[in-house]
């Protein structure tokens, strides 16, 4: 009979690893959205992750990867109709464009009692599975409208097309380069 050791090793996060669980785990797997775009511009403030869902509410993922970025998060302004607001003080009031908000984060980096109980929870855990902790509560009833779907839909497809003319010049270039060697 032979023992085997376990060699799971803790999985490291990056924002954009938790961008991707996010989207395997809640985009794919459950169908909750219709879209989702990471690294979204909405009010001047950029959201780590932006899902639509197929009722035309806005969640939004705020990824912290430190407790200092937690702490800042609370500093954001953003600007309506040409006034400041403090972005936590939007979302409370309901002018700030999200319906469901979450912060995201490796185990043991933010204290749960410090999260405002309106917010979601999602843990990454050391094996690189997300839990959720808490869920969001809707903050107001509003729902994204058409020109906000639309444009956050261009933005993925702009970074579609980006990606695909660097693949497209990576293989030109790559083509050109075997071409030389093989008229030498």
């Amino acid at each position: 009979m032979a023992i085997i050791k376990s060699s799971q090793k803790t999985k490291k996060y990056t924002v954009s690893r938790f961008q991707n669980l996010i989207h395997e785990r809640f985009c794919v797997c459950t169908q909750r959205y219709s879209l989702c775009v990471p690294n979204a511009f909405i009010l001047n403030n950029e959201l780590d992750l932006a899902c639509v869902r197929k009722s035309d509410y806005l969640d939004e993922f705020e990824i912290k990867m430190t407790y200092s970025d937690f702490k800042a998060d609370f500093k954001k302004t953003f600007c309506k109709n040409g006034e400041l607001m403090n972005k936590h003080d939007g979302l409370e009031d309901g002018v700030y464009r999200s319906n469901y908000f979450y912060f995201v984060f490796p185990e043991g980096v933010i204290p749960i009692d410090e999260i405002p109980e309106n917010y979601g929870v999602i843990i990454g855990n050391k094996f690189g599975t997300l839990s959720v902790v808490r869920e969001a509560k809707r903050l107001h009833n509003r729902k994204v409208s058409i020109e906000t779907k639309f444009n956050l839909a261009m933005k993925l497809h702009y970074r579609w097309w980006n990606i695909e003319d660097h693949k497209r010049n990576h293989n030109f270039k790559c083509l050109e380069e075997t071409n030389k060697k093989e008229s030498k």
